[in-house]
């Protein structure tokens, strides 16, 4: 058997990456190796169904053009969990967003004690640290890339330049609750040794040359660096109105801003991680700033989600540092405004949202109300003899129970339901005058100048939600008029 062939263990290795976007597609294409017993998988969302047919398409700078065919692809972490194997390394790729869900909740069925390691590639800091919480024991390792790749069509990945990639292992340095930088040495070691061995595979397989194996320490200094030109430019391109990074850099007031805010993560390093220094060999702001005068038309990531209307690593990019630098007694002041500024504007534009939300239900909803309305008006005229007050008495009672839910939520609605069944049915019942709004009741209809504006919608979207109210109150209707007669 040729060297090329052995495999690299007695049993065979299975890894399976929880994101498939462009990062998570190119790192687990350098991965999988089968004829080593290295077998790769992924978990994808909007490209599941390409990446199940077809595999990845890679147009890479470094490796040329492949496609990456994966062991298997999987809908979700459960469809994963199914497998009949336990996994050896779960890959989280996705964007870090611990504001908007738990995933390391998400991965928790895939995680098997005692045999599985959880890699995070991912930005920022401390994000970590909620995989801890929730698995105590389990070996974490944390990597830092620096990579420019994109996802140009679903399943088709190009990786522009570099695949540095920093592993380090991982036990409580960035628990934003403890006062220093705490390290477990048991889970140092352990997670170390899975950061040498899959660093290895590759590095020697995959053919990336620049992988970095780290202490805990060391590994989170990377993050901090990285996060310096993260937190400068990311939110100072969503505050100063989407500019790109060169155009800030180009602008003195903004110039000023980014190397102040770079200058202060700089200040705190040392304070924040027991002393540890940004090494020599790290770019510099000044240096990071005359690098990005080149960088024409580049635009930061969390400017392209506000634009997309996406949610924002707010929480790990700035969020996190600055409350695991308050722990240690540090204050962030620069990145602190900025978090409270874009934290306010996130929330602020998804309550206008909310709102334009409720009202296209508040429209739907009037919609179907109207196709009940129109329906039993149909169906009364052809049932009720002239003047027949106690029928459409119990007529208007059967839509009392119909909408009892739109009475509750939406009053308005319901009065003016009310009041176009009034009009359509014969008039003079003393009955169906019981069921008249009172003067308190018409307020409520006059107070919202919206909500006039509201009916007028109404009444012309009336006619074409009748085949709807048809379809799905006839069937009721005809079994309660029946019990009414019987």
């Amino acid at each position: 058997m040729t060297d090329a062939n052995k495999t690299d263990g007695a049993r065979p290795v299975h890894i399976v990456f929880v994101g498939a976007g462009a990062v998570g597609c190119f790192y687990a294409s350098r991965l999988h190796h089968p004829a080593r017993n290295i077998h790769t998988s992924l978990i994808a969302r909007s490209n599941y169904a390409t990446l199940r047919e077809h595999g990845v398409s890679l147009k890479t700078h470094s490796f040329g053009d492949y496609t990456f065919a994966p062991a298997s692809v999987f809908p979700s972490p459960s469809a994963a969990a199914a497998a009949p194997h336990a996994w050896d390394f779960v890959v989280v790729t996705t964007k870090a967003l611990p504001d908007r869900s738990d995933d390391a909740a998400l991965i928790a069925p895939l995680v098997t004690e005692g045999t599985t390691t959880i890699l995070l590639i991912q930005n920022g800091v401390g994000v970590e640290a909620p995989y801890r919480a929730r698995f105590p024991s389990t070996p974490i390792v944390s990597g830092v890339t620096v990579i420019s790749a994109e996802q140009i069509s679903p399943g088709t990945v190009r990786q522009n330049r570099w695949t540095r990639i920093h592993l380090g292992p991982y036990s409580h340095s960035a628990d934003p609750d403890s006062a220093e930088s705490r390290v477990d040495a048991e889970l140092e070691k352990r997670g170390r040794e899975k950061a040498n061995q899959i660093g290895d595979w590759w590095a020697r397989l995959g053919g990336i040359r620049d992988v970095e194996v780290e202490d805990e320490l060391d590994l989170q200094l990377i993050r901090w660096h990285k996060l310096t030109i993260n937190a400068a430019f990311n939110p100072s391109a969503v505050l100063s109105g989407g500019r790109p990074n060169a155009d800030m850099v180009g602008d003195q007031e903004l110039r000023a801003h980014l190397k102040g805010v770079m200058e202060e993560i700089w200040e705190a390093v040392p304070r924040v991680l027991g002393g540890r220094r940004f090494p020599a060999e790290l770019a510099s702001p000044e240096r990071i700033l005359k690098s990005t005068e080149r960088n024409v038309g580049g635009r930061p990531s969390m400017l392209v989600d506000w634009e997309a209307g996406r949610p924002m690593e707010l929480e790990v990019i700035l969020g996190n540092p600055v409350r695991i630098a308050r722990g240690r007694g540090v204050s962030l002041g620069r990145m602190q405004g900025m978090y409270a500024l874009l934290r306010s504007m996130q929330e602020m534009r998804e309550r206008e949202r909310k709102g334009r939300g409720d009202g296209k239900f508040l429209l739907l909803s009037s919609v179907v109300l109207v196709g009940q309305v129109s329906t039993l008006d149909g169906l009364g005229r052809s049932i009720l003899p002239k003047g027949g007050g106690l029928t459409a008495l119990r007529i208007m009672k059967l839509i009392e129970e119909v909408q009892i839910f739109f009475f509750f939520f939406f009053p308005d609605i319901c009065i003016w339901g009310r009041c176009m069944i009034l009009d359509r049915f014969s008039a003079g019942s003393v009955g169906a005058m019981s069921y008249l709004p009172t003067f308190a009741e018409l307020e409520i209809c006059q107070e919202d100048s919206n909500l006039f504006c509201l009916r007028q919608a109404i009444i012309m979207c009336g006619k074409m939600a009748v085949t709807l109210g048809l379809c799905v109150f006839k069937l009721g209707l005809c079994i309660h008029i029946s019990m009414l007669k019987i």
